[in-house]
């Protein structure tokens, strides 16, 4: 006999559709802090409030913010390595990581809009900006609740290589966060609007976002400082991110 499907309740908690927001609310729930906190708290509500288009430009601008503010945060506790000989390089990681998020974003973001209109979504260039926002909001929460660890590897002289190690880690579990929360509203709306469920062209997104992001993360090194070079702000351009990640991994592991 087959089991029941587990259904999340609060997946299915019905949302008030069109009651307007009292200016008291609309100050508290669309302020950076007060999205973030819905954002996981509330997730199930807040994509309705996207699928029904309510207040889209505030949220995106809010998710944007945080994600700016959250990853250079982060951007911070990666680029302290070596902060003693080479204090400015803190400074160019807590530019760099915001660049890094918002620019994954930017270049990713038409390509996930065609290729909902592909699936045969009605969905408004908008919305789908919103979503990826959130989206991006989410890893740059999760990189903020990772900044201690990283900040710890950095301060107790952990290696160059182990220290590019977990901070390559830090981002694949964001990025997790982050793509996860925007397949689950993806369907969610699907389902809201009658739609089909198959996101497979969305899979397909998600392998050239990651593909993307890694790629324009090693475009944009140095995060962190190399005990072996000067500081420069960037590197000269050559190889790939995999190619760079499969050294370090051998380097760890003495292949």
């Amino acid at each position: 006999m087959d089991r029941p499907e587990i259904v999340n309740p609060q997946a299915e908690k019905p949302h008030p559709v069109g009651r307007a927001y009292s200016p008291e609310e609309r100050a508290a729930i669309l302020s950076t802090s007060g999205l973030l906190t819905r954002l996981l708290k509330e997730r199930w509500l807040l994509f309705d409030e996207i699928q029904e288009k309510r207040e889209l430009g505030a949220k995106t601008a809010a998710f944007l913010a945080a994600a700016a503010l959250l990853g250079a945060t982060y951007g911070v506790a990666m680029g302290a390595f070596g902060f003693s000989r080479m204090p400015l390089q803190t400074a160019v990681a807590a530019a760099k990581v915001p660049l890094l998020l918002l620019g994954s974003l930017a270049f990713c973001l038409p390509a996930l809009y065609v290729f909902n209109v592909l699936l045969g979504s009605k969905m408004t260039f908008l919305q789908v900006f919103t979503l990826l926002a959130m989206s991006t909001a989410v890893m740059a929460i999760v990189l903020g609740a990772l900044a201690p660890i990283t900040l710890f590897c950095v301060l107790s002289g952990m290696s160059y290589d182990f220290v590019v190690f977990e901070n390559v880690l830090a981002f694949m579990v964001a990025g997790y966060f982050g793509l996860d929360y925007l397949w689950k509203a993806m369907r969610r709306i699907a389902a809201a609007r009658g739609g089909d469920r198959d996101l497979t062209i969305l899979a397909a997104w998600i392998g050239i976002y990651c593909l993307l992001a890694a790629q324009l993360a090693w475009t944009m090194r140095p995060f962190i400082g190399a005990p072996s070079r000067d500081f420069e702000i960037f590197r000269g351009l050559g190889g790939t991110f995999f190619e760079a990640f499969w050294q370090i991994l051998k380097s760890l592991t003495g292949s």
